[in-house]
């Protein structure tokens, strides 16, 4: 849908005036804690209308214990308002918000209500849509093969993840990375079908270059130096070849205090007066797969220091938020 000020806000408003389908209900989570943070759905009216709900955490289970996918329900006392988050599940810039006064009433079906609605994304699409995360993708294939589960470390950190390779309606295969809790859905939904194919319907997805230089269990993060064009490496940014790769720091720390925990992130440049050597420097010396870190980046293990951090809290999660570091100082001694 497109809107238009005060006018779309008040046609927004309409669409679960009346009786409206919970489409798709799911819980938001940490990829690398695997810690749910929120509970979000997509509703839509009889017109076919959607809009993103959003249900804070202090309310999730009140709401998780009321709602079911596929059901009717008329909702009340809910707000409504635009949105500047990214990783937007469909194109809508408004977003609803359940608060401590919003009802819900479970309603008969009315069949007129559409039961999904998705905007499929071709092969041909993919290239304009590298690197978005205002609004995400929906892909739809035949599931070619997917791997077992994998591990990753990143510092003291493990996630875990499935790779995927869907088979489009153009008959391009597109590998498909999915994570946390998607693989105990995926694992639910999947089993061994013999000679029948596997149609797959995979929601709210970014799209990436495979072969672009970034690799998850490196502490490297790799960037464009838009230098003249060669045949291997292609910038997301700007989609300029490059000739050479060149690897920054983003290095995630958990960090106590006080019995407290967060997590520090530090960059390229107090990566570097920290640990001595750049990030590009350490990539050429040690490359990027292995298991563990490198000794270099290990150092910082048990030590303690005074962090001087900035951070921007989430208004939408009670989750702790990521500190970015600016300095690393020594402790005064007492």
């Amino acid at each position: 849908m497109d809107f238009n000020g005060m006018r779309d806000l008040e046609s927004e408003k309409q669409i679960c005036a009346g009786h409206c389908r919970v489409s798709r209900l799911w819980l938001g989570a940490s990829v690398t804690t695997d810690k749910v943070l929120h509970l979000d759905m997509i509703l839509m009216d009889s017109k076919g209308n959607d809009i993103w709900v959003h249900i804070p955490p202090v309310l999730q289970e009140h709401f998780k214990a009321l709602l079911q996918e596929q059901e009717v329900y008329i909702i009340k006392d809910y707000e409504i308002h635009t949105t500047q988050l990214k990783y937007r599940p469909i194109a809508n810039s408004y977003i609803m918000t359940f608060n401590r006064t919003t009802t819900v009433q479970r309603v008969p079906d009315i069949p007129s209500i559409p039961t999904f609605k998705f905007s499929f994304t071709k092969a041909s699409e993919m290239k304009d849509k590298l690197g978005q995360i205002i609004i995400l993708s929906d892909v739809v294939g035949e599931l070619v093969k997917h791997s077992n589960l994998l591990t990753t470390t990143n510092l003291s950190r493990k996630t875990t993840r499935k790779e995927l390779e869907l088979k489009l309606i153009e008959g391009d295969v597109v590998k498909v990375v999915i994570w946390g809790r998607v693989i105990t859905e995926f694992d639910k939904i999947v089993k061994p079908a013999g000679d029948q194919p596997i149609i797959l319907v995979v929601t709210a997805v970014s799209v990436n270059l495979f072969k672009k230089m970034y690799n998850q269990s490196s502490p490297c993060m790799l960037s464009c130096p838009h230098l003249p064009p060669f045949l291997n490496f292609r910038c997301l940014n700007c989609w300029d070849y490059m000739w050479i790769r060149t690897a920054r720091y983003r290095i995630q720390l958990e960090v106590e205090a006080n019995s407290k925990s967060a997590t520090f992130i530090i960059f390229e440049y107090e990566g570097k007066r920290f640990f001595g050597p750049t990030a590009n420097e350490l990539f050429n010396r040690t490359g990027q797969n292995y298991e563990e870190p490198p000794a270099d980046l290990l150092k910082v293990v048990g030590v303690t220091k005074l962090f001087h951090v900035k951070f921007k809290p989430n208004l939408y999660s009670d989750a702790q938020p990521d500190f970015t570091v600016l300095k690393i100082l020594e402790p005064e001694a007492t």
